[in-house]
């Protein structure tokens, strides 16, 4: 049996590392915005998570604190924007209770998020065998939608080019450029932002 445990990298390249985004597995400086209004010039605490995060841990003099997720506004990480939104259910049809707090890559009439993570599988029986993967998740937000939609799950296990043709092509069905390319390969899963930029022309 294996064990999956998910590294927080909130710390995208040197960047918030808190569950897979900033990137460095180490504390960064950054600014909390809180949803009371309070403003936190702070530490951000790398650790590591399961799953998905619920909270950030920030550094308070000689102490370490606590920030449950649903009390964050937003957060900034040098150059790079990390926001708390909604999200759709699987069938887009309903909006789920927690929100995520993702990192924004593209702005515009149709906003790009993603999730970045670092998974460790440990094997049980080996406690040294272990297997590393990267995993994305991407988010797209167009104008008028009342949340974010997961568009496309970049996963180092799986076929991501047929997983990225059939994701972006049904989000993105009412852009006849995006299609055309898509189907002639000249979009592929490692172009996601510049799909997103292409649908903001």
């Amino acid at each position: 049996m294996r064990k999956i445990i998910f590294i927080a990298t909130f710390f995208l390249t040197a960047n918030f590392s808190c569950f897979a985004q900033w990137g460095a597995r180490e504390n960064v400086k950054g600014t909390v915005y809180k949803t009371n209004g309070e403003i936190l010039e702070t530490t951000l605490v790398y650790h590591r998570i399961k799953n998905d995060i619920d909270y950030i841990l920030i550094k308070d003099g000689e102490e370490t604190k606590r920030i449950k997720k649903k009390d964050i506004d937003k957060i900034t990480v040098g150059n790079d924007l990390y926001v708390s939104k909604p999200v759709f259910n699987s069938s887009g049809k309903r909006i789920l209770k927690d929100k995520k707090l993702v990192k924004q890559l593209v702005s515009g009439r149709m906003n790009l998020y993603v999730n970045s993570y670092d998974i460790i599988e440990v094997n049980e029986f080996h406690k040294m065998a272990t297997t590393n993967y990267k995993r994305k998740v991407y988010y797209g937000q167009k104008e008028g939608e009342e949340a974010m939609t997961m568009i496309f799950y970049d996963y180092e296990n799986f076929d991501r080019n047929r997983e990225f043709r059939e994701a972006l092509s049904a989000y993105f069905s009412d852009h006849e450029v995006i299609l055309e390319k898509i189907d002639k390969g000249e979009f592929t899963y490692k172009n996601v932002v510049a799909v997103a930029e292409e649908y903001n022309k």
